[in-house]
């Protein structure tokens, strides 16, 4: 999605988080979901060259937006 967003553009997503029960997680098979860590997405996305990467948790998930400069 940062590949293809214009300069200037804003990217935001909302993702699921091991939050809380994050050991939990861990014993459970794999049900075709991916949990991230709490600052993970929001370091791909620095790492990616997005900006203002800001990031806000609601229990057991994650909105993460950024601006591409």
């Amino acid at each position: 999605m940062a590949r293809v967003l214009r300069p200037g553009g804003r990217i935001a997503v909302m993702v699921p988080t091991a939050g809380s029960a994050g050991p939990l997680w861990g014993i459970l098979p794999d049900g075709g979901a991916r949990f991230f860590g709490e600052d993970e997405l929001g370091d791909i996305f620095e790492d990616l060259g997005l900006v203002g990467v800001r990031t806000r948790s609601f229990a057991n998930f994650q909105w993460v937006r950024a601006n591409r400069p």
